[in-house]
């Protein structure tokens, strides 16, 4: 794996034995939109991932298939109440320090979803069901290793600002795969964007508003959603 641009924020356990982020956890994912928690869950990845894999192969399950103009996605809403291991999740200590570290002790739950993706994701904010008025945030597991060669998902870091003269300005890119090249003149892959490789295990902590996409997604890559929020 390439040099980590993150690791000044990987997660240690304080010794007061709480997995609550620290101070300055908590103001990089407040300044720049995301963090990154390298192997939080690594001695889970055997579990979740039999769980997941065993969930998506299901014929039965109720998965939807998205066509994209790079390739193919499999999404499945709530993923984690088709196996016990995976509903599990939303009870480690380790995920829920998470949301109580970001949102507060009063945080709701927002659902789930399993992807299988074989094609790229152009650049994007997350807005579904999700009012401006609430802080979103999205916990993003991917159960295979991945670089910005093999579809890690890249982001630009504080577009989380919304409303920003800068973030107003990366919108007006946004959506639309070619988009990116009508508006700023090179192809979205170029633009100027942090790339977050990662291994099974780590968790990526993202601001719903944070624009973010993958590319050179060539191969099949397993994800798992846990999203939360604040309370209306």
């Amino acid at each position: 794996m390439a040099a980590d641009t993150t690791q000044a924020i990987e997660k240690n356990m304080s010794d007061s034995g709480s997995y609550l982020l620290s101070e300055t956890q908590q103001r990089y994912f407040s300044t720049f939109g995301f963090l990154v928690l390298r192997g939080l869950l690594a001695d889970r990845v055997p579990e979740i991932t039999e769980a997941f894999d065993r969930v998506m192969s299901d014929p039965d399950n109720e998965g939807i298939p998205l066509d994209y103009a790079q390739g193919d996605r499999i999404m499945l809403p709530s993923i984690l109440d088709y196996h016990a291991a995976l509903a599990s999740l939303k009870e480690d200590q380790r995920i829920t320090a998470i949301p109580d570290s970001l949102i507060g002790s009063d945080w709701e739950w927002a659902d789930s979803s399993g992807d299988v993706l074989d094609c790229e994701t152009t650049w994007h904010r997350d807005v579904y069901h999700s009012p401006l008025t609430q802080l979103h945030i999205k916990l993003l597991l991917y159960l295979d290793p991945l670089t910005a060669d093999t579809g890690a998902l890249r982001v630009m870091p504080g577009t989380n600002y919304f409303g920003d003269p800068y973030v107003n300005d990366v919108l007006k890119g946004q959506g639309f795969p070619d988009r990116m090249h009508e508006v700023f003149g090179v192809q979205s892959s170029e633009l100027p964007c942090t790339p977050v490789e990662t291994d099974p295990g780590d968790v990526i902590v993202l601001n719903f508003r944070t624009v973010h996409a993958s590319f050179a997604g060539k191969g099949k890559r397993r994800l798992i959603n846990l999203n939360y929020r604040e309370p209306a």
